[in-house]
């Protein structure tokens, strides 16, 4: 799923890459959301999320509240991100504060590599074949 702020791409059946390509509007964030929530809803087994926020992110306090609440989807099995700095840093705890389920969720790194190994900590293999320079270029 895509759109011009953001693409949702599967890189293993149970392994979602979120890409962010700029800030989103506001209409922009509610949309992920709702595509989020589809692509848990038909998902047939937990699934791991890993964000790229180092071109966008969200920021709207009622957003992240929304995505927060995706957290206690019997499909969220766990997520993490990387990139974006201090801003990012920011919305990414307020995203933590507001996650109705605090299990397996942590908050940003300042590197793929970093964010990659907290879920191989969580989720051991989850990460392997698939080539990361090409999925995060």
């Amino acid at each position: 799923m895509t759109s011009a702020a953001f693409h949702i791409h599967p890189l293993k059946p149970h392994l979602i890459l979120i890409r962010w390509q700029r800030t989103p509007s506001l209409e922009e964030e509610h949309q992920f959301v709702d595509e989020l929530k589809h692509v848990l809803e038909t998902a047939t087994q937990p699934l791991y999320f890993l964000s790229d926020l180092r071109e966008g992110r969200l920021t709207r306090p009622v957003v992240l509240n929304r995505l927060g609440q995706l957290t206690t989807h019997p499909h969220w099995a766990g997520s993490t991100a990387f990139g974006g700095g201090f801003r990012s840093a920011i919305y990414v705890g307020m995203f933590e504060k507001l996650a109705a389920r605090k299990k397996d969720i942590k908050e940003i790194w300042d590197t793929a590599e970093d964010a990659l190994a907290y879920l191989e900590s969580i989720a051991p293999g989850i990460t392997g074949d698939i080539d990361w320079p090409a999925a995060l270029a």
